[in-house]
């Protein structure tokens, strides 16, 4: 049961005392009017505030402090309820009751709200100029990051020109030229302002009274003056007075339908309720009639639901089309809002026509079973006949397009009693690279061709000039009429004159010449200069043959060689390893340092997840301990451990993962997030370097044991010289 509790001037708690859940929660909103020119600064205040306070000077202490109070959160709210502007901090913690004795959170966390709200991190009377434009760049970045996104840019757009006029029409968080514009002065004197003006509106839920969380709030607002103005009441038109369609192009590959209907329907109007379950029929989930009409059955959008805007009376449908299916879809969208408003069909109509579709299309030979689904958002028929004939001489095949059979017999059967149908319906799919979009990794063409794009950029006078400019990203040309290039992962060589517009031997000479101009791909990737490396290991051709390899694999091999040792060679050159003494002693050193980073992430990892399992089965305990103080006092009663038993079952594992240590004293959360931090930062530091040791390594390795191999080659043939001196002497 929620109380109401009058806290100061203009400061109301709304209290829930529930023993439900093992975390309590409050938040503060302040309730101020909609306008442009406020916008902006209600929704950058509390990113602001957040960032330290004369206690908490930066976000780092803060972070420090929540961890101390076991893991509690504090985070700021920027929200519209009709025309009012919410903006203020939400919080959660765990209970008490779960803590060990005599551990206080709830007290702790008001004041560390205090702290931020009151007190704030100030310079010569101000908001820190720091803080301040660092959220605004912040909020300028989300405001550009919603009109990037098409789809929430198209229901904001739809809702400026549906409420223009009204203050519905002001975006949430402002405009960003506004933002921009905001001042340390101007965000100081808005902060005074509101603390003073602004209607406030706590909420509370937990384990406390009402009684004892008001006496906990209450000294917040002591001193503090206050005087308070309310926002004007939000405007709720019952209907629109014309039907306005707008059409806005823009260069993208899907386009956004939004449809707003004005209901005049607020929370507060006695008709709320069936407004929730006409929207749940219409577009609210999978099994809503947009969903499964418009989107699932007909195809005509990417997606499409419906919301209820329960404050301004209003219901949007927002859906993703083909530009060449707008006019279709929009009315299939309003054909299925008719349809709600017909309640085309009932549960006991539906279940006569699913037997009847049954009975036609099994000629009446086989039993059947139809079930009517009425749990769902919109009525449908799962129909079930046995696959053996009622006389049992013979069994029903499924034959080549049975589906689209029984489509067209159940369409007949509706229009027969006269209900509407899908019309040309139609499989909704794409392929894996579609699916994938822009994740997809790019070909060996794509790379090729961005690897072009770059070397054009540098204005090569000839096409032997790109080329070569090709052979320095890394690839190798091979041929001369038509030149082919490999590189990188590829396994065999790609024509050039295979790349498709713009990238043939031709169409690249008329651009070098200044006959045609250039213009990149869309999707070509970016291009990726190959490192200059080691090589791989040689091949051991003699030991290939005599496993069976034949005379082809020994050409193959013989020049994958030649390769690796020119790699190999190249990469000793370059890194001054021509002594194979030196060389030699920082292969080893190479691998003894890599060894000892190895050792120390691994000694990290297993120390932090130690601490992770501890830090868990402390907090577990914690919350079971009055569960396993009652059991024990209710004499280990058999009843009391079935209704508790994994809370109990929770208590006892943390207890014997405690004795199996010989803890005598329990860390606290606070030392093992300290400690957990440090491991943190110790094994992110020595990571980095593992990976360039690692990469080190394996390339002196590889040139190691390649110039091993090169030597071996060359005492065997030297061994077989001299074979074939004494065989012929003795001849």
């Amino acid at each position: 049961m929620i109380e109401t509790i009058e806290l100061a001037a203009g400061v109301t708690l709304l209290a829930v005392q529930t023993e439900k859940f093992k975390s309590g929660c409050f938040s503060f909103n302040l309730m101020r009017p909609h306008t442009k020119a406020a916008a902006p600064l209600d929704a950058l205040l509390p990113s602001v505030l957040l960032r330290g306070s004369e206690r908490w000077p930066d976000m780092r202490a803060i972070s420090m402090r929540l961890d101390e109070l076991y893991g509690a959160t504090l985070g700021t709210l920027v929200r519209l309820r009709g025309e009012t502007k919410l903006t203020g901090f939400y919080a959660d913690f765990i209970e008490e009751a779960f803590l060990p004795q005599g551990e206080a959170v709830f007290a702790p966390m008001v004041e560390f709200f205090r702290d931020i709200l009151f007190h704030p991190a100030l310079e010569n009377g101000l908001l820190n100029a720091r803080y301040v434009e660092s959220e605004k760049q912040n909020l300028i970045h989300a405001i550009e990051s919603a009109q990037n996104d098409k789809r929430v840019y198209a229901a904001m757009r739809m809702r400026r020109i549906m409420c223009e006029g009204e203050a519905a029409s002001i975006p949430r968080l402002g405009y960003a030229e506004d933002v921009a514009a905001i001042t340390p002065e101007a965000l100081t004197a808005h902060w005074r302002t509101v603390l003073r003006t602004a209607p406030i509106m706590l909420f509370y839920a937990g384990r406390r009274t009402p009684q004892e969380a008001a006496a906990l709030f209450r000294p917040l607002f002591d001193g503090l003056e206050r005087d308070p103005v309310s926002p004007p009441p939000t405007v709720v038109r019952r209907s629109a007075e014309t039907v306005r369609e707008v059409t806005e192009s823009m260069d993208v590959t899907q386009g956004k339908l939004v449809i707003g209907m004005r209901t005049g329907i607020t929370a507060s109007d006695p008709d709320y309720p069936a407004l929730v379950l006409l929207n749940s029929v219409y577009g609210s989930g999978v099994t809503s009639k947009l969903f499964v009409n418009v989107r699932e059955k007909r195809s005509l959008c990417y997606y499409a639901s419906s919301a209820v805007e329960k404050f301004k009376g209003l219901m949007i449908v927002s859906s993703g089309i083909s530009f060449d299916q707008y006019e279709t879809a929009r009315d299939a969208i309003l054909a299925e809002r008719d349809a709600c408003r017909r309640g085309e069909i009932t549960p006991e109509e539906a279940n006569r026509l699913g037997c009847e579709l049954a009975k036609r299309f099994t000629k009446g030979n086989h039993a059947y079973i139809v079930c009517t689904h009425i749990d769902k958002s919109h009525i449908h028929n799962h129909v079930i006949w046995n696959s053996t004939a009622l006389n049992q001489t013979r069994k029903f095949r499924n034959f080549w397009g049975s589906s689209r059979a029984v489509r067209r017999l159940n369409d007949t059967i509706c229009i027969e009693n006269g209900y509407s149908i899908v019309e040309n319906p139609k499989r909704h799919g794409k392929s894996y690279n579609k699916w994938l979009g822009d994740k997809k990794k790019p070909s060996h063409r794509e790379r090729i061709c961005a690897a072009i794009d770059d070397a054009l950029t540098q204005k090569p006078d000839s096409f032997e000039t790109l080329l070569e400019l090709l052979r320095q990203a890394g690839y190798e040309v091979k041929g001369k009429k038509v030149p082919s290039l490999l590189g990188g992962e590829q396994k065999k060589s790609i024509r050039m004159d295979t790349l498709g517009d713009g990238y043939t031997p031709a169409d690249l000479r008329a651009v070098i010449a200044g006959e045609k101009a250039h213009t990149p791909r869309k999707n070509a990737a970016a291009p990726v200069k190959p490192e200059k490396r080691s090589g791989n290991l040689l091949v051991d051709i003699q030991a290939k043959l005599r496993a069976g390899k034949g005379a082809g694999y020994a050409r193959w091999a013989t020049l994958f060689n030649l390769k690796q040792m020119a790699q190999t060679v190249a990469y000793l050159q370059d890194h001054e390893l021509l002594d194979y003494a030196v060389l030699s002693e920082k292969a080893a050193a190479a691998s003894a340092y890599f060894n000892e980073l190895s050792a120390r992430i691994k000694a990290a990892e297993k120390r932090m997840a130690e601490i992770a399992v501890l830090r868990e089965h402390i907090v577990g305990y914690a919350k079971t301990r009055d569960t396993y103080v009652a059991y024990r006092k209710a004499g280990y009663s058999k009843k009391f451990l079935a209704e508790h038993e994994s809370e109990i079952t929770i208590h006892k594992a943390a207890k014997n993962y405690f004795d199996g240590l010989g803890f005598k004293k329990l860390p606290t959360i606070k030392a093992l997030n300290t400690e957990y931090a440090e491991l943190l930062a110790e094994k992110k530091a020595a990571y980095a370097d593992y990976r360039k040791a690692r990469e080190e390594m394996k390339e002196l390795l590889t040139a190691k044991a390649n110039i091993d191999r090169i030597l071996e080659l060359d005492k065997e043939q030297e061994e077989a010289n001299e074979r074939r001196e004494k065989e012929a002497e003795q001849r």
